[in-house]
């Protein structure tokens, strides 16, 4: 049984590292041969939590790092394979959830393709865990894989109480096979209620990438490269998928957005994730990890594409190639700190 675990800052390090070698060693039709993998036994973790900030300022603490359970997985694969939004925190509520594969052994699921979630309303002190399932396989529905999530606070809602646990999730399908066909997504009542969820057919949608809510219409979004399903081959398009609340729940619909990329000396397209995130106005962000032209620029290493929308999501434009070659050229020093100035070039 694997306890599911946080730890504050290194996460983020760590989970770059990883994603860098592992879509170096085994790439997407790794993923996709991986997908019924078995459930592993592993050492057991915890969530970790670090000094406080206030107003975005650290504040410097010697106290102990204070451990807590943050519920348990069949397998590490909840979070493998690149970026995933496994954690979201409402700060209007003070709440936070996670959401991860099923642990048998731990609770009654038949098996690690029900999805569950732990979550806190009190900022992170102490943990409901184990909580749902918040996605459970049955007729006509297989089972989920790499789920990603967020709460959704209804407007007006002051309580965790009042909040939905939602999440989205690839899925197999239910031939013989069990190959990637379809998704799945749906919400709960943070901490309590039964689930409403539904798994819907899509053969292109594969492992969505991380995912972001657009505070300004509470719309929830999740990005990932378009794939040829025979090679692997990553085919100049970004898919999005964005979740309107309606009827209990996120509803989806999606969009392609052409993003050509540079083909490598060994013949492939190297797309090595994709990110998006929202600021306000209606205004925001997706980026692939990638490299655009081998003859401008022949070295092998990666950089971030910067592609912008102003009008929550309808229409999309390529801002930025960032070449990590001249990283120093998008920052400025001021007052003996180094500050970005994506505000000016964006």
């Amino acid at each position: 049984m694997r306890f599911l675990y946080l730890i504050f800052p290194l996460l983020f390090a760590v989970q770059l590292q990883a994603q860098i070698q592992e879509h170096a060693g085994i790439g997407l039709l790794g993923r996709w041969q991986m997908m019924n993998e078995p459930d592993r036994i592993l050492t057991p973790g915890r969530m970790i939590t670090g000094p406080r900030f206030n107003n975005r300022q650290p504040v410097s603490s010697t106290a102990a790092p204070t451990l807590l359970s943050m519920g348990s997985s069949a397998n590490i694969f909840t979070s493998a394979f690149g970026p995933k939004t496994n954690l979201f925190a409402e700060p209007a509520l003070n709440a936070i959830m996670m959401v991860f594969r099923s642990d048998p052994s731990a609770v009654s699921d038949p098996n690690s393709g029900y999805l569950r979630y732990s979550f806190s309303s009190n900022g992170g002190t102490s943990f409901s865990i184990n909580s749902g399932p918040l996605y459970a396989p049955g007729t006509g529905r297989s089972q989920a894989r790499y789920p990603q999530c967020a709460i959704y606070n209804p407007p007006g809602n002051t309580l965790p109480s009042g909040s939905y646990a939602t999440f989205f999730a690839p899925s197999l399908t239910n031939t013989a096979n069990g190959g990637w066909g379809g998704h799945a997504h749906g919400a709960r009542l943070l901490n309590s209620g039964t689930a409403i969820s539904l798994q819907e057919s899509d053969s292109t949608f594969l492992i969505p990438d991380g995912g972001a809510m657009n505070t300004g219409d509470k719309s929830f979004w999740v990005s990932t490269g378009l794939f040829d399903r025979v090679t692997g081959q990553y085919i100049d398009t970004i898919l999005l998928g964005k979740g309107i609340w309606s009827t209990g729940q996120y509803q989806y619909t999606y969009q392609k957005i052409f993003a050509p990329i540079g083909i490598a000396p060994d013949g492939k397209k190297k797309l090595e994730g994709t990110s998006i995130a929202w600021g306000s106005g209606g205004v925001g962000y997706f980026a692939l990890l990638c490299h655009e032209s081998y003859n401008a620029v022949p070295q092998l290493n990666l950089y971030p594409i910067v592609f912008k929308t102003t009008d929550n999501g309808v229409t999309w434009e390529k801002v930025a190639s960032l070449d990590l070659n001249s990283f120093g050229s998008y920052f400025q020093t001021a007052v003996g700190h180094v500050r970005p100035i994506h505000e000016r070039r964006w």
